[in-house]
């Protein structure tokens, strides 16, 4: 079999079918996306590098149709099985993508999205930290973390944007690498 060509379009499509599904979280792959493509552009990333950190950021929540879709919308704080379960999408995700043909960059990406800069986080035998993670995954992390605060949610509200960039800055060096951090919000949030 060859290898398998997704065209941008194709992955922000299935982007939309999936955020459709998830519809407590409408459009939020392609607004990680977009929020990587600005950071790939600040941070001098270009090309396929660029591409791959694009298309992950599309596609890094696939593995979500593996989970039963009323623990994504449940308004009250979730069972510790609950919890076990939503820890493994980036696991089902990352499986999905390489089923269907996507490079080593790509499932990686999207495998170590939720593995914190100081190595915690999941998938809990990730066995990274620092820069030893990807950096395409140290990108959808902060674009997905933010995305996720300042988008309505079934247990929240909206935070606005100035709590959302406090807590970045407050997990910064812990759960995301410190350089994007500053360079998402003084770069990408310098209107505030």
């Amino acid at each position: 079999m060859g290898k398998l060509i997704y065209t941008p379009q194709d992955l922000r499509t299935l982007a939309r079918k999936l955020d459709r599904t998830n519809n407590c979280t409408p459009c939020h792959s392609e607004n990680v996306a977009n929020y990587a493509m600005a950071l790939c552009k600040v941070l001098k990333i270009r090309g396929k590098k660029k591409d791959m950190i694009i298309a992950a950021s599309l596609i890094h929540d696939v593995g979500k149709i593996g989970i039963d879709m009323r623990i994504w919308g449940k308004e009250q704080r979730l069972s510790s099985v609950e919890w076990l379960k939503i820890k493994m999408h980036p696991i089902i995700s990352a499986r999905l993508v390489k089923e269907a043909g996507f490079s080593k960059e790509v499932v990686e990406a999207i495998y170590y999205h939720h593995v914190w800069f100081n190595g915690n986080g999941y998938p809990t035998n990730a066995r990274k930290k620092g820069s030893r993670i990807p950096i395409s995954a140290r990108i959808i992390a902060v674009c997905d973390s933010y995305e996720a605060m300042v988008s309505v949610r079934p247990y929240r509200k909206a935070m606005i944007i100035q709590e959302a960039i406090r807590i970045l800055r407050k997990y910064s060096a812990k759960q995301f690498d410190p350089r994007i951090v500053e360079v998402f919000i003084v770069e990408l949030l310098k209107v505030i």
